[in-house]
């Protein structure tokens, strides 16, 4: 996990598993991004204004991780498997709630 106060990502927030990065208009949060040999690129989940959101939506994402990834699965790989488009929809379907 990384969070980096700035867009110009100092604290490489854009390739772990869960990445915030502070922008004029709130937080990005990034999902599934991997480091190492075989670095990939976290994928954009969505845009929120507040702390409290930040909170909300990175706790929905490690939750659905964790009932639904592989044992010793990555993150990476587990949004490579089910899709981003199915993690966003069951996210934003949890805070619509």
């Amino acid at each position: 996990l990384a969070v980096s106060g700035c867009p110009r990502n100092c604290a490489e927030a854009g390739i772990k598993d869960v990445g915030v990065i502070g922008v004029d208009s709130g937080w990005e949060i990034y999902v599934a991004g991997n480091g190492g040999i075989k670095t990939e690129v976290a994928q954009f989940l969505v845009k929120v204004k507040t702390t409290a959101e930040v909170m909300e939506f990175t706790g929905a994402f490690l939750q659905l991780y964790r009932q639904e990834g592989w044992y010793l699965e990555r993150t990476v790989h587990f949004v490579n498997r089910v899709g981003l488009d199915y993690v966003k929809s069951v996210i934003l379907e949890q805070a619509e709630k």
